[in-house]
């Protein structure tokens, strides 16, 4: 009752008082500037179970996101970016990021501490700028997240050029586990926007003309000796060597966003023959500027394991986004159709969900 509660209090604050989204907190000092800014989303999913299934746990109320931001500069060359999640099922602070930036010219950047590896904009992008309430597998389950390490950023002045390359422990985010005889994970990202820059947010809220073209390319490479941590983020790796590469492409043009990215990644486990796995996800939406509504939709392909036959994990999500306040304010309507792992027939109707989502930023 208390998570119900909670929901309702979050939806009633998104319709009642819509003016009070995207304000910001911001204190000047002589020598620089804070921004406090948060998030919240409520969210209700329900999935679709068989006659015979009796566990009905999953159909909820729940808190996804709720959060806190700290940012801000210190005599215009340093920057910081304090980021904290509230933890409804824990009942724990949990720090997302915790960055410390250097600018030492117009077009290079130091960063330091924990925050998202340059790898996939699929992952770069916050979430709360994404057209569908989750990630794809693909980019969720497979790819690097956050982690702790250092990063040089260059770009042009014009941002159509952008370069980053970093070095990460490969433990993940808020994790305890030393994985000290592995090698750190090292990334890299390139992209490029001979159109303009493209944004950050998935929706072309801004009718965006003439269009914008973004085409971006990752690797990565790490070395680890174990795998049981039951961090999410190290999960990804396995005992021995993994060399991840892909590519992505994004495109606004009025009102139309259209994004896809592949990804592939070799093993060399320690002990095994060496396999590959990866994927792809496409996607494609519009905003209709009148209705301040964007239908949406997604496909996805996952495949774990080259030598696996039925590994294969398939999705198209079907979407349906109200934008009364641009991002700040959303409602956002999922419905996820998984298809059979393998190639062929799709599963039953108690693998689909819906996933409803009311999500405010101030």
């Amino acid at each position: 009752m208390k998570n119900l509660a909670g929901i309702l209090c979050a939806i009633l604050c998104c319709v009642a008082w819509p003016s009070f989204a995207s304000a910001q907190f911001r204190l000047d000092t002589p020598n620089g500037y804070l921004k406090i800014s948060g998030r919240l989303r409520a969210a209700y999913n329900y999935r679709f179970y068989r006659k015979d299934n009796k566990n009905h746990q999953e159909n909820r109320f729940y808190l996804p996101e709720a959060r806190l931001r700290f940012r801000g500069e210190i005599y215009e060359q340093f920057d910081y970016d304090f980021h904290f999640e509230f933890s409804t099922s824990r009942g724990t602070l949990e720090a997302k990021d915790l960055k410390l930036g250097y600018r030492t010219t117009p077009f290079l950047a130091l960063s330091a501490g924990q925050f998202k590896v340059p790898y996939s904009r699929q992952r770069i992008v916050s979430s709360s700028l994404l057209q569908f309430q989750t990630r794809p597998n693909i980019a969720d389950a497979f790819v690097p997240g956050r982690d702790i390490g250092l990063v040089v950023h260059l770009h042009s002045t014009d941002e159509r050029y952008r370069f980053w390359s970093g070095i990460f422990t490969g433990n993940g985010s808020n994790t305890k586990k030393d994985d000290s005889k592995g090698k750190p994970l090292v990334a890299t990202r390139i992209d490029f926007q001979p159109l303009g820059a493209v944004g950050e947010e998935e929706s072309d809220i801004e009718q965006t003309t003439p269009p914008k073209l973004l085409i971006g390319a990752n690797v990565a490479h790490s070395e680890d000796t174990d795998s049981a941590s039951k961090d999410p983020e190290y999960l990804r790796t396995i005992p021995g060597t993994k060399l991840l590469y892909g590519a992505d492409a994004t495109l606004k043009y009025r009102g139309v966003f259209v994004t896809g990215e592949i990804h592939q990644a070799s093993f060399q486990p320690d002990s095994g023959r060496n396999f590959t796995a990866g994927g792809f996800l496409a996607q494609a939406g519009y905003y209709i500027a009148s209705l301040r509504l964007e239908p949406c939709v997604r496909y996805d392909v996952f495949d774990q394991c080259n030598h696996v036959g039925n590994d294969r994990e398939r999705t198209i999500t079907y979407g349906l986004n109200f934008l009364p306040r641009g991002q700040s304010v959303k409602l956002m309507l999922n419905y996820y159709q998984h298809l059979k792992r393998t190639s062929g027939d799709r599963h039953g109707w108690n693998a689909d969900e819906i996933r409803l989502l009311w999500q405010i930023l101030f």
